[in-house]
């Protein structure tokens, strides 16, 4: 029954979106954390560059005005002398004083760094599972129970080709228009352009995949599976010319390619780990699991033999 497919797939979901909060907790953050403070570190040496402009320009100005009060200063020099004396004794100790609460500052600066990264850990690990456990439910649930008669295979097959068909969907076929978004790099287009592209070409990807598996369930019969499997990666083809003939500004940031080259392949190597433990984790906990013979495929196939 459909509750059985949901609860499996909740398993698989919560199985696979461990597995991904662990990836984004101890590979993602801290690479996003180094991306933020790169991007830090050029904003601060752009601006002690403008500032060193500016000072160049004061410092100018002041040596044509030290020159006129130099002899005023000689005159003045002996009476500050003795006033400094007092006065220097006055400041060591603030100096002293000054150095513990650095001290103090520095440990809670400290405190407070671990403490945010920690927050942010278990948040990125608990927002993952619950990913992980929506992607299960909607995908090899809802999704696998009302497509199953038209998914080609059985049991690990199918789970797979569900795998692949929510990748497509969620990432593969948005990724061809818009790539993942990184920390620190801009888009030529609008945000809210972006995310309507987005919504859109997801939509594409769950069509284009619906048409494909439609096309080798009606071919398989008559035309042999190869056949049919050709046919059905055709409509593939029209989400690569999307994202080849749609033309897009290059994203603009301040990351080094090395770092943004990283941030991108973690992002890609998360989504597949998370779908292929999806699949993974759907196909074992299928086995031979008495709830497949309530699948619609099986309803029918009894139908028409008692027929």
């Amino acid at each position: 029954m459909l509750a059985d497919y949901i609860l499996r797939g909740a398993k698989a979901g919560l199985v696979a979106g461990l597995l991904f909060g662990l990836l984004v907790a101890l590979v993602a953050n801290p690479l996003v954390a180094a991306a933020d403070t790169h991007g830090h570190a050029d904003a601060g040496t752009s601006g002690e560059h403008a500032e060193e402009g500016h000072a160049e320009e004061g410092h100018a100005e002041e040596g044509h005005a030290e020159e006129g009060h130099a002899e005023e200063g000689h005159a003045e020099e002996g009476h500050a002398e003795e006033g400094h004396a007092d006065e220097d004794h006055a400041e060591e100790g603030h100096a002293d004083e000054d150095h513990a609460e650095e001290g103090h500052a520095e440990a809670g600066g400290h405190h407070e760094s671990a403490v945010s990264a920690t927050v942010t850990n278990v948040v990125s690990v608990g927002a993952s599972v619950l990913w992980g456990l929506l992607l299960g439910t909607v995908v090899f649930g809802v999704a696998g129970y009302v497509l199953e008669p038209i998914v080609p295979g059985e049991g690990a097959v199918q789970s797979a080709l569900l795998a692949v068909g929510g990748f497509v969907t969620v990432s593969g076929a948005p990724w061809l228009l818009l790539p993942p978004s990184l920390p620190g790099v801009e888009r030529a287009i609008p945000t809210d352009t972006g995310m309507v592209l987005y919504a859109g070409m997801m939509v594409a990807g769950a069509v284009v995949c619906l048409l494909s598996a439609v096309c080798y369930d009606r071919l398989r019969d008559r035309y042999g599976r190869l056949a049919a499997g050709t046919v059905a990666m055709a409509p593939f083809a029209l989400l690569v010319a999307v994202g080849t003939l749609t033309p897009f500004g290059p994203a603009t940031g301040s990351l080094s390619p090395a770092l943004a080259d990283g941030l991108l392949g973690t992002v890609v190597f998360g989504q597949l780990l998370l779908w292929t433990a999806l699949a993974a984790t759907h196909a074992r906990l299928g086995g031979d699991d008495a709830s497949r013979s309530a699948t619609p495929s099986a309803r029918t196939d009894a139908a028409l033999s008692a027929d």
